[in-house]
This record gives C-alpha cells, structure tokens and sequence, in this order.
C-alpha cells in the first residue's frame, strides 16, 4: 500500500471516531463492564408558597403614647398671719370641700381687737348720725358733720383690717379636694405671712400627659377622645384638652394633655399611662407578625402575590396590635398575603399557590 493511501485511511477512521464521539452515542459493552452517562441541564423547581385571602376593613387609625398622670389642680396653702398653729382638723389623705378649716393658729388678742373695732364702728356710726340730724336741723356746721363721716369710714376701714386679720388665722380649703401633704403640726409657730402649710389636691379629674412625635401631632386635634390605660388596667376615657404649639427642643415632641373624669378616684398622679388617640379611619388588613418581611435595606413589610403569580414586597405601617393580630396598611384592598415560605423570595419571583 502506498504511503498516499496510508494517509487516506488514517484520516477517514480519525473523522469517523471523530463523529461517533461527537453524536453522544456511546454503546453498553454485553458484560456491561462500561457506562457512560448522557450529561443533562438541570431545571430548578417553581418555590411553593401559602397565602392568605385578605379583604381590607374600616377601622381607626391611632397614635399611641405613653406618659403619666396628673391631678386637675393643686394648690400650696400659706399663711396670711403669724401666730402659733393650735389645731389641725384633717389628716394628710383626707378629703376637703371647699371652706373647711383646715387648721387654725391661736386668736391671742385678736378675738379683743375685732370686738374692741365693732364697738369703736357702733360709736361712730351713732356720732355721725347725731351730726347729720343736727346740721339738718341747722344747729351744727357743716365742718363737724365732715368730721364724723371721715371718723365713720376710718372706723369702717379699722374693722375691716382686724377683721381680716382674725380670719386669716384659719385655713381654708379653696376647693373640693384632698389634703395632700401638712406642713405643719400643732405648737408650730409661724413667724410671719408666706410661710407654706399645706397642700391640697383636686382629683375629681385627671390629667394624662404624653409627647406626640412631630410627623403625627397634625392628626390630633382639641375634642378627640381618647383611652387612658395603666399598667394594672384601670381604664377610662377622656378628650384631648391641650396641644402644645411649641415642640420640645431636645426631642421634637409635643405636650399633649388628655382629660378625664375620675370621680372613682381609681386615678392617682403620677401613674404611667398608656394613651391612645383615635384620629382617621383607614381600611387595614389584619395579620400575623410572622407573616412580616424584609427588604434588603431593611425595610418591613408583607409579600403578596400578584398577577403572574409573581411575588411583591409591599412596604406597610402598623396601626395597631389586638387580639386578632397585627392590623396594617399598605396593601391592595384584596391581597394575597403569603404566609409560608416568603423567607426565600424576593420581589419579582416566581411561585406556585400551594393552597
């Protein structure tokens, strides 16, 4: 055989060897001592997930604050006079109506003064009587009949004066309330007009104060009710009665005062409050927290399923928590609120209804 042919030959068996392998037909040997396998792609299955029909409803937007109580008014009683305190006639706690005495300090000389005023007033007031009906008769000038009115008025101021000063010896209550703290005790003395004595506090109201945070104090208004709770369930009602206009420099909130009836007197100053303000109705969903999720930057939200059965990741803001879960907005009047298997999908994705 030639070399030319040689050639020839080893170059058709080389492209025929070349083919078969290139076909991907590789024949089982009889005593199937060798195999090898056809190389397939792979297809990754469509992610199965559950949802959760959800029809939006109408209910009341809140803010909700937390703060402490305050009692409707209070006031420090001072002395009006000096003296020694001689009787006390209520203990701290008691309750007050509006001109009790609460405590007295000793008369001493003043009981003499007022009477000695009085009898002085009596006096004059008869001297100018005399003098009048005596210029009118034309046996006395007009000068003496001045004389005796000025002494009529000075006698009228003088009582006046003792007068006060006897009663500034007993200390009243200036309204209904209870008498929250003494600050004397019998055989005290008081040296001098000023000095503090007691304090009474009006409680047939209360106040709740809580900040609003400045991105929600527009919804609140003067007149919107409001549920006051602490922290062992006393509950009442009440209405916003005050809206600071000025934000607090530091936290840019602002004071809120909400006012109820506490004739109960469940209510003490100084409790912690929660506080919750309705202020708009909006349509919500109510959910599960453990059908909440996150995007990438972090931000909360609910994973639905939408035409396509594509998933979306729809941001949402929490209006309240209940007993029959978490209601939100941000979502479709009609949603298809994935609530298994949203841990692993990302907005866009793909996947099939399971139920």
């Amino acid at each position: 055989m030639s070399q030319t042919s040689s050639k020839l030959i080893a170059i058709l068996i080389f492209m025929a060897a070349f083919l078969w392998m290139g076909s991907g037909f590789i024949p089982v040997l009889a005593n199937n001592e060798i195999s090898i396998p056809i190389s397939k792609k792979k297809t990754t299955p469509t992610p199965s997930v559950e949802i959760l029909k959800s029809d939006a409803q109408e209910i009341w937007q809140q803010v909700i604050l937390y703060g402490i109580t305050e009692g409707n008014r209070s006031v420090t009683l001072k002395s009006q006079t000096h003296g020694k305190v001689e009787k006390i006639n209520f203990l701290e706690g008691e309750y007050v109506k509006e001109g009790d005495i609460i405590l007295s300090l000793a008369i001493e000389d003043r009981k003499k003064n007022l009477e000695s005023a009085e009898a002085l007033l009596q006096q004059r007031q008869l001297e100018y009587n005399v003098a009048k009906s005596l210029k009118n008769s034309g046996h006395q000038s007009k000068t003496k009949l001045s004389e005796a009115k000025a002494n009529l008025k000075s006698a009228e101021a003088n009582l006046a004066r003792i007068k006060t000063a006897f009663e500034n010896i007993f200390i009243t209550a200036p309204f209904d309330g209870i008498l929250q703290e003494l600050s004397v005790e019998i055989g005290d003395f008081i040296h001098q007009s000023g000095e503090s004595v007691a304090t009474i506090l009006d409680n047939s109201r209360i106040i709740a104060v809580g900040q609003v945070p400045e991105k929600k104090i527009s919804g609140i208004k003067i007149g919107n009710n409001a549920r006051i709770r602490t922290v062992n369930e006393i509950i009442t009602t009440g209405m916003v009665s005050y809206i600071s206009k000025i934000a607090d420099p530091v936290t840019r909130t602002f004071k809120v005062e909400i006012e109820a009836d506490n004739d109960s007197q469940d209510f003490f100053e100084g409790m912690t409050t929660e506080i919750v303000i309705p202020t708009k109705k909006v349509m919500s969903h109510v959910v599960k927290s453990s059908y909440f999720a996150f995007d990438e930057s972090g931000e909360i939200g609910i994973k639905t399923i939408e035409g396509n059965n594509k998933v979306k990741f729809n941001p949402i803001e929490i209006i309240k928590e209940d007993k029959q879960g978490v209601w939100i907005t941000g979502l479709a009047s009609n949603a298809n609120i994935i609530t298994l298997g949203q841990a692993y999908l990302k907005d866009g994705d793909v996947a099939k209804i399971a139920n």
